[in-house]
C-alpha cells in the first residue's frame, strides 16, 4: 500500500513552489511501512481534474496528502473542509474549472456552499503536533482556488481518506522542517486509520 502526497508548481512571481520543494524529499520514503508517492501539480484546474479522475477509487493509496502553500500562514494549517463553488480566480493559465457547478456565478446559488469534511481529527491532529513542539491551526477557508478545489475533487471521488495542509514560505519555516512535519502528520493520519497498530 501507498500514500500519495502532492504539491504544486511555480505560480505569479514564485518560481519554486515551497509545498513541492518539501513535498517531492518524500519520494520513495517509507513510513510506518507505507510507501510514498508523490505528484506535482500544475496550478491548472484541468490538470487536477484528469488527475483525480485518472486515480479515483484507487485502492492502492491508503489516503491522500495533498500540501499547497500560503502566504499568510505562519505554521502547519490543517484545512477541514472544502466548498463545491466559489471557483472565480483563473489559473495559471487563465482558465476556471469546466464543470459550472465549480463556478460562482453573479447571483450565488446554493450549489456554492455545499461542501465535504475531512474524514481525519484534525483537532487531535493539532493536539499531537503541538505535542511534540510543532505549532500548528485548523482551518475552515481553504481559499477557493487550486489548493481547496484539489480537496472538493479528491474528497468527491475518493471519500473522506484526504487531508489538505497548508505550509508557509521557507523563509518563514525552512523546506528541511517542513518535510518534517509532513512526515509526522503522515504518521498521525495512519494511526487514525490503525489506531491499534502504534
Amino acid at each position: 500500500m501507498s500514500i500519495l502526497v502532492t504539491g504544486f508548481g511555480p505560480f505569479g512571481d514564485m518560481k519554486e513552489n515551497p509545498s513541492w520543494v518539501a513535498v517531492r524529499q518524500l519520494s520513495g520514503a517509507s513510513i510506518n511501512g507505507f510507501k510514498i508517492d508523490t505528484h506535482m501539480f500544475q496550478v491548472s484546474y484541468d490538470e487536477v481534474d484528469s488527475f483525480v479522475d485518472s486515480i479515483s477509487h484507487n485502492d492502492d493509496y491508503e489516503f491522500f496528502l495533498h500540501v499547497g502553500v500560503s502566504s499568510e500562514a505562519s505554521n502547519v494549517v490543517l484545512e477541514q473542509i472544502a466548498c463545491c463553488g466559489g471557483y472565480k480566480k483563473p489559473d495559471v493559465f487563465n482558465k476556471l474549472p469546466q464543470t459550472e457547478s465549480f463556478r460562482s456565478e453573479s447571483s450565488p446559488a446554493p450549489v456554492e456552499n455545499l461542501s465535504m469534511c475531512t474524514a481525519f481529527d484534525l483537532e487531535m491532529c493539532k493536539a499531537q503536533l503541538h505535542a511534540i513542539g510543532v505549532p500548528a491551526s485548523t482551518s475552515s477557508e481553504a481559499g477557493r482556488y487550486l489548493c481547496e478545489y484539489l480537496y472538493y475533487r479528491s474528497m468527491c471521488r475518493n471519500g473522506g481518506k484526504v487531508l489538505f495542509v497548508h505550509v508557509p514560505m521557507s523563509d518563514v519555516t525552512p523546506t528541511e522542517e517542513t518535510t518534517k512535519i509532513l512526515k509526522e502528520i503522515i504518521k498521525i493520519c495512519l494511526q487514525q486509520i490503525y489506531p491499534y497498530h502504534g
